[in-house]
């Protein structure tokens, strides 16, 4: 790869044996190029922004975790190379954080529009049984 040899003799790394950026950004902007690091930076911000989101408008135990693992991630994107490897756990975590930042904001909208359709029947006969409980 003329790419790789231009790195190793502008790095004075004689033994060819490899190159390792330890910063994510600068991983993606040699693979990727400006089009690449861009995606990915938008990607990123707007996933963790959904998330902060989901936490600030029904904080649960759930979305605290996953929120404190993006923040882990993100925390290490400087001194790592993570997060755009297939079979990385942080690229795998990335997509679980961003995928249950929709579903939790889309299961908290159906939450929404059942107690709305809910609303009038309760103090009536016809309002839904509550559950069961272990008592």
């Amino acid at each position: 790869n003329l790419d790789a040899e231009g790195l190793w003799q502008f790095a004075h790394i004689t033994s060819r044996t490899g190159f390792n950026f330890h910063n994510t950004g600068y991983d993606i902007l040699v693979s990727l190029g400006w089009v690449g690091l861009i995606l990915f930076a938008l990607t990123l911000i707007v996933g963790l922004v959904k998330m902060a989101a989901v936490y600030v408008n029904g904080p649960s135990l759930l979305t605290a975790f996953w929120l404190a693992l993006a923040a882990s991630i993100v925390a290490r994107l400087p001194v790592e190379t993570m997060g755009i490897y297939e079979f990385s756990a942080e690229t795998i975590f990335l997509f679980a954080i961003f995928g249950y930042a929709v579903k939790a904001k889309r299961v908290r909208e159906r939450q929404a529009l059942q107690a709305t359709r809910d609303a009038p029947l309760r103090g009536t006969l016809l309002s839904p049984i509550p559950p069961m409980s272990n008592c």
